[in-house]
């Protein structure tokens, strides 16, 4: 009994080690498989890997490049810091000298503001006293104008009263030469015309027969029939026009010779207009 038993567990197991066999001769060649898919995956990996890794190498020499670049460029950097870390307290120096110095300006500034301001008041007042000097100067001048135009029109009233003076003393002297010479006249006229001149007693209208211009003798058309007498005066027109005033000289029966009358040694006739024959004579009144 224990034998078959034996018998049908060594079956078993001989089964189970075929089985077992079987299986591991199956995994075999799925290992197998396997690994070949694994080494060529593997081998391909590593190709990649090469290819990254000649890669990276590149980039890690490029890095290694831009390293050594990054560094020269951090010594320029802190060598250009430096310089400028210099050239910023040069700077800051300069800035707080210039803060100094700003700041002593504006106290300066703040002085010049203030004589700028006390100037500008200076010269407002001096304006103001420009302008009243101004005004003055041209009331001065205004008032100088008027003395100015006042003495000339007192010269010239000094001027002509002094012509009016020496007119004066010249027609004085004239009128003096004339009153004597009139003086004369009179003595002569009361002389020849004992009874004096005056107009005619009666209306008396006449024409001149003669005229003697030259030695101031007319002959007219009445006479003593006419009561014509020496002395009479006689009006003498040519038309409506006045041309003389005359004297009886002499007195015929018809007939009377005549001279133009006179005053201040003039002779009473119209300028310009001598007595001629044809004239009308008639009595004055």
């Amino acid at each position: 009994m224990v034998a078959k038993i034996l018998i049908v567990l060594n079956l078993i197991l001989a089964v189970a080690v075929m089985g077992a066999a079987g299986a591991y001769l199956n995994s075999a060649e799925n290992w197998k498989k396997q690994y070949r898919d694994t080494k060529d995956r593997l081998e391909k990996e590593i190709v990649e890997l090469r290819d990254r890794n000649t890669k990276t190498q590149s980039s890690l020499d490029e890095a290694n490049r831009g390293k050594a670049a990054a560094i020269t460029a951090k010594d320029t950097a802190e060598v250009a810091m430096k310089q400028a870390a210099d050239a910023n307290a040069v700077l800051q120096k300069k800035l707080d000298d210039l803060v100094a110095s700003n700041q002593t300006t504006a106290a300066k500034m703040a002085d010049l503001e203030t004589g700028l301001r006390q100037a500008r008041e200076q010269n407002d007042k001096l304006l103001g006293e420009k302008k009243t000097a101004d005004d003055d100067r041209r009331a001065a001048m205004e008032a100088k104008n008027a003395a100015e135009t006042e003495q000339k029109r007192l010269q010239n009233e000094v001027d002509n009263l002094t012509g009016m003076l020496d007119a004066a003393q010249k027609n004085g002297a004239a009128l003096a030469e004339a009153n004597e010479a009139l003086s004369s006249e009179n003595i002569q006229w009361r002389t020849k015309y004992p009874g004096g001149i005056g107009a005619a007693s009666v209306p008396v209208k006449g024409m001149v027969l003669a005229s003697d211009p030259k030695s101031d003798i007319y002959l007219i058309s009445v006479g003593t029939k006419d009561q014509v007498k020496v002395g009479d005066e006689l009006t003498v027109y040519r038309g409506d026009q006045f041309v003389a005033v005359v004297v009886v000289d002499k007195v015929f029966d018809d007939k009377a010779s005549v001279m133009t009358k006179r005053e201040g040694g003039k002779p009473m006739k119209k300028d310009g207009m001598d007595i001629r024959q044809g004239d009308k004579v008639a009595t004055v009144y």
